[in-house]
């Protein structure tokens, strides 16, 4: 019955399991709107662009709600989690890790969240990796990890398969020079399957390019790259 309510439910969800919003995002209401819409969004899939300003929870609604929502409602979908580089990957990933092992009442309702345990004879659980991890509840037969850190460039992304969220990925490398920008351009151009590159979706694919509004202002952002008519644009605090 949880998980039937996941979707029609969501502001009820992250009250529940984390208390959001809180003293840090406080809300009259009780709910936050366009984290909710964000949220709404990636769970419809297509391709997405969240401007959110700073301190609106861009990052948390993208990076840590949306995953454990997700794999709450199926844990058999996969997800790649990008930061500017690895260390911001991986760090992204930890924060759903820290949550999938210590939030006690949401493993309670949703047990298949939990770490998957050894097989039977062997003491102890399975541990998770520091690039990726997969929850108990997904199908052996499932290649790709529940959750993996994927880094801009790097030659295994060729093989990944999963709903891709790329998080301030214009970093400060990325942005000091023509060259750099442009091989950004390129690389979210192929990932996000924009203009010429005539790839087919998998049906419920979400691929979300999560930015602070500040940085779409610069005037080579490369958001202003991303072409309006082939995305769905979430903003907040502009």
């Amino acid at each position: 019955r949880i998980t039937e309510r996941l979707r029609t439910d969501i502001p009820g969800f992250l009250k529940r399991y984390f208390d959001f919003p809180n003293a840090e995002f406080p809300e009259p209401t009780g709910t936050v709107p366009h984290v909710d819409n964000l949220l709404e969004e990636m769970f419809e899939g297509g391709k997405i662009v969240a401007e959110f300003a700073t301190d609106h929870a861009k990052s948390i609604t993208a990076c840590k709600f949306f995953p454990i929502l997700s794999l709450a409602e199926n844990p058999d979908e996969s997800h790649i989690l990008m930061g500017a580089n690895e260390r911001e990957s991986i760090r992204r990933l930890q924060v759903v890790q820290r949550e999938l092992e210590d939030n006690l009442e949401l493993l309670k309702d949703f047990p298949w969240l939990r770490k998957p345990e050894r097989p039977k004879g062997r003491a102890g659980g399975l541990a998770w990796g520091r690039k990726e991890l997969t929850v108990s509840g997904r199908s052996v037969n499932r290649p790709d990890p529940s959750l993996y850190a994927g880094t801009i460039g790097s030659g295994d992304m060729r093989q990944r398969r999963g709903k891709l969220i790329m998080d301030d990925v214009e970093g400060t490398r990325n942005s000091k020079t023509a060259l750099t920008r442009e091989e950004l351009v390129g690389y979210l151009a192929h990932r996000l399957r924009l203009d010429t590159f005539d790839l087919d979706l998998h049906v419920g694919d979400v691929r979300v390019l999560v930015h602070r509004c500040a940085a779409r202002h610069h005037p080579s952002a490369v958001l202003l790259r991303v072409p309006d008519d082939q995305v769905v644009h979430v903003r907040a605090g502009e």
